[in-house]
């Protein structure tokens, strides 16, 4: 699992409250997440982000720090679509795409992702993910570099989780893929947090976070290396609430079993809510 530009877990828990309905009755104020807390490991400073939003009540940004060590990504909607995500940087001169999607109907089928070259201060075109569905669900997932080095992800389903992820590599020279790891993936029968927010969206900020697809939370992960079927890494994840029924905070324990000696750490996210 990848920490990503935003802390993920910020992202996942997000709570935008029950839908509006159709009516003509004044709306009742709703709970939103406005900033997250999460400290990770002892002595390590707390890092805040801090979430705003658009009119609508959809999602403008995440941003975290300030001055030099600035942070903020944000989705880009079109027809009900995200249609790229916009990043910004304190090193980077200027904000640009991190990544952009492509759809063949409702179905996402392509991504471009992007990365920034800081020496001549602008974007460029980095690589891009091709993407196969089998009945309805994501089967496959290809990440081809510019390089010519393809990363290959297999995904199999239990009912509506991704229950398995195969992780392989190919260079140009190879004849066929290279099989690396595997990641299994065990849930709670909650409803996914992620799903609260709409459009995939938290599965976008990290493509290769495939637990973000499915049904129900995730609430641990173990990565055996291949072709040894050794034990390399293990994520335990705990999911409190508050008397409201809302995310009250997560507990992250990452261990890393093959390390010499092997290696824990932990964190923990706080979440603060505000009224609109």
């Amino acid at each position: 699992m990848k920490k990503t530009l935003l802390s993920i877990t910020v992202v996942m828990l997000l709570f935008a409250g029950c839908n509006d309905k159709d009516d003509t009755t004044p709306k009742a104020e709703k709970w939103y997440i406005s900033k997250s807390i999460e400290k990770r490991g002892s002595g390590n400073a707390d890092d805040t982000t801090t979430v705003t939003y658009n009119a609508d009540n959809t999602v403008k940004e995440f941003s975290s720090g300030s001055g030099d060590d600035y942070q903020a990504s944000g989705p880009v909607y079109e027809g009900g679509k995200i249609i790229r995500i916009q990043e910004k940087r304190s090193e980077q001169g200027t904000a640009g795409t991190r990544a952009s999607f492509v759809y063949t109907g409702d179905q996402l089928t392509r991504i471009n992702n992007f990365g920034y070259d800081g020496e001549r201060n602008e974007w460029y075109d980095q690589s891009y993910d091709s993407l196969v569905y089998k009945n309805g669900k994501l089967s496959e997932f290809y990440e081809f570099e510019k390089t010519g080095y393809v990363l290959f992800f297999k995904l199999t389903w239990e009912g509506s989780n991704v229950k398995t992820v195969e992780r392989s590599s190919k260079t140009p020279e190879d004849a066929g893929y290279t099989l690396h790891s595997i990641a299994t993936n065990t849930y709670d029968n909650k409803d996914a947090l992620h799903l609260l927010l709409n459009n995939n969206y938290i599965w976008l900020v990290n493509m290769t976070n495939f637990e973000n697809l499915s049904a129900n939370n995730l609430i641990k992960q173990e990565v055996h290396y291949q072709p040894s079927g050794i034990l390399n890494d293990r994520t335990t994840i705990t999911l409190t609430y508050n008397n409201a029924g809302l995310p009250e905070g997560i507990d992250t324990k990452w261990e890393y079993l093959q390390a010499d000696p092997p290696l824990v750490e932990n964190s923990q996210t706080l979440f603060i809510y505000s009224k609109r």
